[in-house]
């Protein structure tokens, strides 16, 4: 997590690169767990980042209410991260949205200190973070602050459909003994690797809870509607793995002709891939919506 508070991490290469999340599947949050018509709706997003999520959720809130399917008259909204560099971004990607319908907060916070900001919440989103926080923490800070539902989710070790092959490449590079295999914060790697599976147990002990993974290896969750895919050039794939946590440690530490981005690039030139060739990924993915009280 350290590497995206780093006044260093490029944000905007983050913003750009990034899979974005299908309006579908936030569609699907907002009519299970926004109220319909009640007058003030509180959201938090905890691990806001350049603002993803949110952004698609305000698009949606506001074609909801102006087509009759929302009639709440405000909603205070709230975007924290523990990066301020994250924070600079997405005010830059949010602040837009201003109106009388909406308001938008930004904090630097801890997600299981976000007591501290805000109470009586409606939602809570929690988008690709949950692996860098305490659960027990995080459950006890929603037991204060929540009275209606905790959304989180996140995605994993994108599999190539059409050359399936490079899988194994992708994990020789990334894990283990590869290149990047020592590079990522532990145990959060691990934990976003396994879907949040131990945080998901934990949660199904606490809260009524809806757990849904997706794998398209071996076509888990068909119908889940969290399905992430980038349909990319392998040349913004290599963008895409230079925003990654691990491979922000490993160019810190080696010259610019060695960033993790080129060592991928010389992998996929053995598979006989150039720049221009395209690649269809789907991600591996999992959700949970939890009511809280």
């Amino acid at each position: 997590m350290s590497q995206f508070a780093d006044s260093n991490f490029d944000s905007k290469l983050y913003d750009l690169y990034r899979p974005t999340y299908p309006p579908k599947f936030i569609s699907y949050i907002i009519e299970k767990c926004v109220p319909i018509d009640k007058d003030n709706v509180r959201i938090v997003d905890i691990g806001t980042g350049p603002g993803t999520a949110l952004s698609t959720l305000i698009d949606l809130i506001e074609e909801k209410t102006k087509n009759g399917q929302l009639k709440v008259k405000k909603f205070e909204i709230w975007a924290t991260d523990v990066s301020e560099v994250m924070i600079e971004q997405a005010k830059q990607k949010l602040s837009k949205y201003n109106s009388e319908l909406i308001q938008i907060n930004f904090a630097v916070c801890q997600g299981e200190e976000i007591d501290s900001i805000v109470e009586g919440v409606d939602l809570v989103l929690a988008a690709e973070c949950a692996h860098w926080l305490n659960v027990d923490k995080w459950i006890a800070c929603m037991r204060k602050v929540c009275h209606g539902y905790l959304v989180y989710w996140g995605y994993v070790d994108g599999v190539f459909i059409d050359y399936p092959e490079l899988n194994q490449f992708y994990d020789d590079f990334v894990y283990d003994e590869g290149e990047l295999g020592k590079c990522w914060n532990q145990p959060g790697r691990n934990i976003l690797r396994s879907c949040f599976k131990d945080t998901n147990e934990r949660m199904k002990k606490e809260f009524e809870c809806e757990i849904v993974y997706r794998n398209p290896a071996t076509g888990v969750g068909e119908g889940s509607p969290l399905r992430i895919t980038q349909n990319v050039t392998v040349e913004d794939y290599l963008k895409y793995v230079d925003t990654w946590s691990a491979s922000f440690s490993w160019n810190a530490s080696h010259k610019p002709e060695e960033r993790a981005g080129l060592l991928f690039d010389k992998g996929f030139q053995k598979y006989g891939l150039n720049h221009n060739d395209k690649l269809n990924i789907e991600m591996k993915t999992v959700y949970c919506i939890a009511k809280i009280n």
